[in-house]
């Protein structure tokens, strides 16, 4: 799935792309990516047609 966004001043990205099902509106799926000191957080979000955003992957990285 193709997706834009930005990085925020403090290293942030968020990126959010779409996907289609048959028979219905296009769905929604958004991606924030937080660095941090020796981090990594990826959070990841499915996002209704109407906006409705529902938590779908949460990822912790730490660096050894």
């Amino acid at each position: 799935m193709l997706c834009d966004g930005k990085k925020a001043p403090d290293g942030t990205f968020s990126v959010k792309g779409f996907y289609k099902v048959e028979g219905h509106p296009d769905w929604g799926w958004r991606t924030e990516i937080i660095p941090g000191d020796g981090t990594l957080r990826i959070v990841m979000y499915n996002v209704s047609p109407e906006g409705d955003e529902e938590l779908a992957v949460e990822t912790d990285l730490t660096r050894p």
